[in-house]
C-alpha cells in the first residue's frame, strides 16, 4: 500500500493557509498507468492521486489518470473566469450537492450539474467550481450517498430527508481570479509536458 506521504507533489491548488488540493504523482517503483509501462516522465495515463487538506488533515481525494485530473480544472477554470459558470438563483452557494440530490432523487435531469462538476467521485465529497454574483467559489459537498445504489449492511444509512435536514457543505471557498488563472497556467504547463501516445489529442486543443 501507497501513502501519500511518499509521493511527489506536482501541483498545488491552494485554497487558504491550511487548504488545498494537492496531485501526487508515486516514486517510479510504485507507479502505475492505464495501458503503457510507467517511465520516469508523468504520461497522460499514470495513476495519480488527488489529496485534499483540510485545516491539515489530510484525506485522499480521488485516483485517476493525471490528464483527467488535471484537465478538468483546465476546462473549467476559463468558464469561470469568464464568468460563463453561474449559478441559477435558487440554488444559494454552499448548495449543489443538496440540490443535486434532490433532482437526481425526483428523477429530474434538465438542470445539467455536470457543467459546475470538477472532481466526482460516487457516494463521496463532490468538488464543484462556478461563478455566483461575479465571485467564483469553490464548493466541496457531500451529494446524499445512495443515490445510485442501495445501502450495504455496514452502512451508517440514513433518509434523504434526514440528508435534507442536516446538510451543510463542507467547505465553500471563494476564488481569487488571480489564483485561478495562475491554476490555469499550471494546469497548461504541467499538461503540455506530460507524454502521450501518438495521436492523442491533449486538452489544450479541444
Amino acid at each position: 500500500m501507497i501513502t501519500i506521504n511518499t509521493m511527489n507533489s506536482i501541483m498545488r491548488f491552494s485554497l487558504t493557509v491550511n487548504n488545498y488540493f494537492e496531485v501526487l504523482v508515486p516514486e517510479l517503483s510504485d507507479k502505475d498507468n492505464y495501458y503503457y509501462q510507467p517511465t520516469e516522465k508523468l504520461h497522460v495515463f499514470d495513476i495519480v492521486t488527488l489529496v485534499y487538506c483540510n485545516n491539515n488533515i489530510k484525506t485522499e481525494f480521488l485516483q485517476d489518470a493525471a490528464a483527467d485530473i488535471l484537465g478538468r480544472p483546465h476546462c473549467a477554470l476559463p468558464k469561470v473566469l469568464l464568468n460563463k459558470s453561474i449559478l441559477p438563483d435558487h440554488i444559494p452557494f454552499g448548495s449543489v450537492s443538496l440540490w443535486f440530490s434532490i433532482n437526481t432523487a425526483k428523477g429530474d435531469f434538465g438542470f445539467k450539474f455536470g457543467s459546475f462538476c470538477l472532481w466526482s467521485t460516487i457516494s463521496q465529497p463532490e468538488t464543484w467550481l462556478y461563478n455566483k454574483d461575479n465571485k467564483i467559489y469553490l464548493e466541496v459537498s457531500l451529494p446524499y450517498p445512495w443515490l445510485f445504489s442501495d445501502p450495504k449492511s455496514s452502512d451508517n444509512y440514513y433518509s434523504l430527508d434526514e440528508y435534507i435536514r442536516n446538510y451543510k457543505p463542507i467547505a465553500v471557498y471563494e476564488i481569487s481570479r488571480e489564483t485561478a488563472q495562475q491554476w490555469l497556467e499550471q494546469c497548461n504547463t504541467i499538461l503540455d509536458t506530460m507524454d502521450a501516445p501518438p495521436g492523442y489529442i491533449r486538452w489544450h486543443q479541444d
